[in-house]
Protein backbone atom coordinates (compact mmCIF):
# COMPACT_ATOMS: atom_id res chain seq x y z
CA UNK A 1 0.00 0.00 0.00
CA UNK A 2 2.83 2.39 0.89
CA UNK A 3 4.48 1.64 -2.46
CA UNK A 4 1.22 2.55 -4.24
CA UNK A 5 1.19 5.96 -2.54
CA UNK A 6 4.72 6.55 -3.87
CA UNK A 7 3.94 5.39 -7.40
CA UNK A 8 0.62 7.23 -7.83
CA UNK A 9 2.05 10.80 -7.70
CA UNK A 10 4.78 9.78 -10.16
CA UNK A 11 2.17 8.32 -12.52
CA UNK A 12 0.05 11.49 -12.36
CA UNK A 13 3.13 13.65 -12.99
CA UNK A 14 4.16 11.62 -16.04
CA UNK A 15 0.56 11.69 -17.33
CA UNK A 16 0.51 15.47 -17.06
CA UNK A 17 3.77 15.66 -19.04
CA UNK A 18 2.31 13.48 -21.78
CA UNK A 19 -0.82 15.61 -21.89
CA UNK A 20 1.30 18.74 -22.36
CA UNK A 21 3.32 17.05 -25.10
CA UNK A 22 0.11 16.11 -26.95
CA UNK A 23 -1.42 19.59 -26.94
CA UNK A 24 -0.56 23.25 -27.34
CA UNK A 25 -2.22 26.58 -26.57
CA UNK A 26 -3.08 29.08 -29.28
CA UNK A 27 -3.88 32.75 -28.89
CA UNK A 28 -6.88 34.29 -30.65
CA UNK A 29 -7.56 37.86 -29.65
CA UNK A 30 -6.91 38.06 -25.92
CA UNK A 31 -7.84 34.45 -25.14
CA UNK A 32 -6.00 31.12 -25.32
CA UNK A 33 -7.41 27.80 -26.52
CA UNK A 34 -6.04 24.24 -26.19
CA UNK A 35 -5.37 22.36 -29.43
CA UNK A 36 -4.47 18.67 -29.74
CA UNK A 37 -1.25 17.57 -31.42
CA UNK A 38 -1.75 14.58 -33.71
CA UNK A 39 0.49 12.60 -36.11
CA UNK A 40 -0.05 13.35 -39.80
CA UNK A 41 -0.57 10.77 -42.54
CA UNK A 42 3.05 9.71 -43.02
CA UNK A 43 3.60 9.60 -39.24
CA UNK A 44 6.75 11.72 -39.41
CA UNK A 45 5.39 14.88 -37.75
CA UNK A 46 2.88 15.94 -35.15
CA UNK A 47 0.73 18.95 -36.01
CA UNK A 48 -1.85 21.02 -34.17
CA UNK A 49 -5.21 19.64 -35.29
CA UNK A 50 -7.63 22.55 -35.80
CA UNK A 51 -10.96 20.76 -35.87
CA UNK A 52 -13.21 23.72 -36.69
CA UNK A 53 -16.08 21.44 -37.65
CA UNK A 54 -16.66 20.45 -34.02
CA UNK A 55 -15.21 23.41 -32.10
CA UNK A 56 -17.71 26.31 -32.18
CA UNK A 57 -15.76 28.33 -29.60
CA UNK A 58 -12.66 28.32 -31.80
CA UNK A 59 -14.74 29.20 -34.88
CA UNK A 60 -16.41 32.10 -33.08
CA UNK A 61 -13.11 33.47 -31.79
CA UNK A 62 -11.47 33.31 -35.23
CA UNK A 63 -14.56 34.75 -36.96
CA UNK A 64 -14.60 37.70 -34.58
CA UNK A 65 -10.96 38.60 -35.25
CA UNK A 66 -11.29 38.04 -39.00
CA UNK A 67 -14.44 40.16 -39.12
CA UNK A 68 -12.49 43.00 -37.50
CA UNK A 69 -9.76 42.61 -40.13
CA UNK A 70 -12.33 42.60 -42.95
CA UNK A 71 -14.03 45.75 -41.70
CA UNK A 72 -10.71 47.58 -41.71
CA UNK A 73 -10.08 46.49 -45.34
CA UNK A 74 -13.69 46.48 -46.54
CA UNK A 75 -13.10 48.45 -49.76
CA UNK A 76 -10.64 45.80 -50.97
CA UNK A 77 -12.84 42.76 -50.27
CA UNK A 78 -15.93 41.72 -52.22
CA UNK A 79 -15.90 37.97 -51.65
CA UNK A 80 -14.02 35.24 -49.75
CA UNK A 81 -12.62 32.07 -51.33
CA UNK A 82 -11.81 29.13 -49.06
CA UNK A 83 -11.27 25.35 -49.44
CA UNK A 84 -13.53 22.69 -48.01
CA UNK A 85 -14.08 21.35 -45.50
CA UNK A 86 -12.55 22.67 -42.28
CA UNK A 87 -13.15 26.36 -43.02
CA UNK A 88 -16.78 26.12 -44.21
CA UNK A 89 -18.17 26.85 -40.75
CA UNK A 90 -15.65 29.68 -40.36
CA UNK A 91 -16.63 31.28 -43.68
CA UNK A 92 -20.30 31.10 -42.70
CA UNK A 93 -19.62 32.68 -39.29
CA UNK A 94 -17.67 35.50 -40.97
CA UNK A 95 -20.53 36.01 -43.45
CA UNK A 96 -23.00 36.36 -40.57
CA UNK A 97 -20.84 39.05 -38.97
CA UNK A 98 -19.84 41.01 -42.09
CA UNK A 99 -22.30 40.18 -44.88
CA UNK A 100 -19.37 39.16 -47.11
CA UNK A 101 -20.28 36.37 -49.53
CA UNK A 102 -17.99 33.35 -49.92
CA UNK A 103 -17.09 30.59 -52.37
CA UNK A 104 -16.11 27.09 -51.26
CA UNK A 105 -13.57 25.24 -53.39
CA UNK A 106 -14.53 21.57 -53.55
CA UNK A 107 -12.09 18.67 -53.23
CA UNK A 108 -14.28 16.57 -55.54
CA UNK A 109 -15.79 17.19 -58.95
CA UNK A 110 -19.58 17.23 -58.67
CA UNK A 111 -22.23 16.85 -61.41
CA UNK A 112 -23.62 20.38 -60.90
CA UNK A 113 -20.30 22.17 -61.40
CA UNK A 114 -20.78 22.78 -65.13
CA UNK A 115 -18.62 22.07 -68.16
CA UNK A 116 -16.37 25.08 -67.52
CA UNK A 117 -15.41 24.10 -63.99
CA UNK A 118 -11.65 24.26 -63.38
CA UNK A 119 -9.30 22.59 -60.91
CA UNK A 120 -5.77 22.77 -59.53
CA UNK A 121 -3.72 19.93 -58.06
CA UNK A 122 -2.67 20.23 -54.41
CA UNK A 123 -0.20 18.25 -52.29
CA UNK A 124 -1.10 18.78 -48.65
CA UNK A 125 1.14 18.09 -45.66
CA UNK A 126 -1.66 16.04 -44.06
CA UNK A 127 -2.11 13.57 -46.93
CA UNK A 128 0.14 11.23 -48.91
CA UNK A 129 -1.86 11.54 -52.13
CA UNK A 130 -2.34 14.36 -54.62
CA UNK A 131 -5.66 16.19 -54.20
CA UNK A 132 -7.66 18.56 -56.39
CA UNK A 133 -9.42 21.84 -55.67
CA UNK A 134 -12.40 22.50 -57.93
CA UNK A 135 -14.04 25.84 -58.80
CA UNK A 136 -17.49 25.50 -60.35
CA UNK A 137 -18.71 27.38 -63.41
CA UNK A 138 -21.22 29.40 -61.35
CA UNK A 139 -18.62 30.30 -58.74
CA UNK A 140 -16.23 31.45 -61.46
CA UNK A 141 -18.87 34.02 -62.42
CA UNK A 142 -19.22 35.14 -58.79
CA UNK A 143 -15.46 35.77 -58.59
CA UNK A 144 -14.96 37.46 -61.96
CA UNK A 145 -13.84 41.11 -61.63
CA UNK A 146 -14.30 40.94 -57.84
CA UNK A 147 -11.80 41.74 -55.09
CA UNK A 148 -11.11 38.31 -53.62
CA UNK A 149 -9.72 37.53 -50.18
CA UNK A 150 -8.32 34.02 -49.97
CA UNK A 151 -8.99 32.43 -46.57
CA UNK A 152 -7.62 29.27 -44.96
CA UNK A 153 -7.24 27.98 -41.43
CA UNK A 154 -3.48 27.25 -41.52
CA UNK A 155 -0.55 27.71 -43.88
CA UNK A 156 2.21 25.12 -43.75
CA UNK A 157 3.67 24.31 -47.18
CA UNK A 158 1.71 27.02 -48.99
CA UNK A 159 0.52 24.57 -51.66
CA UNK A 160 -3.18 25.05 -50.96
CA UNK A 161 -2.86 28.84 -50.97
CA UNK A 162 -0.99 28.78 -54.30
CA UNK A 163 -3.65 26.54 -55.86
CA UNK A 164 -6.41 28.90 -54.69
CA UNK A 165 -4.57 31.91 -56.12
CA UNK A 166 -4.32 30.19 -59.52
CA UNK A 167 -8.04 29.37 -59.51
CA UNK A 168 -9.00 32.93 -58.61
CA UNK A 169 -6.80 34.28 -61.40
CA UNK A 170 -8.30 31.81 -63.90
CA UNK A 171 -11.75 33.09 -62.94
CA UNK A 172 -10.73 36.71 -63.48
CA UNK A 173 -10.76 37.63 -59.79
CA UNK A 174 -8.55 40.35 -58.30
CA UNK A 175 -6.21 39.52 -55.40
CA UNK A 176 -6.15 42.93 -53.76
CA UNK A 177 -4.85 41.69 -50.41
CA UNK A 178 -2.46 38.94 -49.26
CA UNK A 179 -4.15 35.63 -48.36
CA UNK A 180 -5.49 35.47 -44.80
CA UNK A 181 -5.05 32.50 -42.47
CA UNK A 182 -5.83 31.75 -38.88
CA UNK A 183 -2.32 30.51 -38.10
CA UNK A 184 1.16 30.07 -39.47
CA UNK A 185 2.49 26.54 -39.02
CA UNK A 186 6.18 25.88 -38.51
CA UNK A 187 7.32 29.40 -39.44
CA UNK A 188 6.08 32.84 -40.41
CA UNK A 189 5.29 33.76 -44.03
CA UNK A 190 6.09 37.28 -45.22
CA UNK A 191 3.42 37.37 -47.93
CA UNK A 192 0.60 35.88 -45.85
CA UNK A 193 -1.43 37.55 -43.09
CA UNK A 194 -2.21 35.49 -39.96
CA UNK A 195 -4.88 36.45 -37.45
CA UNK A 196 -3.22 34.70 -34.52
CA UNK A 197 0.28 35.54 -33.26
CA UNK A 198 0.75 31.86 -32.38
CA UNK A 199 2.93 29.86 -34.76
CA UNK A 200 1.67 26.29 -34.64
CA UNK A 201 4.31 23.65 -33.89
CA UNK A 202 5.44 21.19 -36.53
CA UNK A 203 7.13 18.57 -34.37
CA UNK A 204 9.21 15.72 -35.84
CA UNK A 205 8.36 12.30 -34.45
CA UNK A 206 11.45 10.35 -33.47
CA UNK A 207 11.05 6.61 -33.90
CA UNK A 208 13.08 4.19 -31.81
CA UNK A 209 15.28 1.91 -33.93
CA UNK A 210 14.04 -1.65 -34.27
CA UNK A 211 15.85 -4.21 -32.16
CA UNK A 212 17.09 -7.06 -34.26
CA UNK A 213 17.19 -10.29 -32.24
Amino acid sequence: MFRMFLILPLFLFLSSLNAKEDSCRVQIGKKYYPIKLVPIANNSFKIAYLDLKSNPHLVEALAQEIATYIRSHRKKIDILVTPEANTISLAYAIHKKTGIDYVILSKKQRPNMGEKAVFENVKSITTDTLQKLWLSEDDKKKIENKNVLILDDVISTGNTIRAMEKLVQQAGGVLSLPPLVGFYEGSKWDNITAISPTILPLTPITHSPEVVP
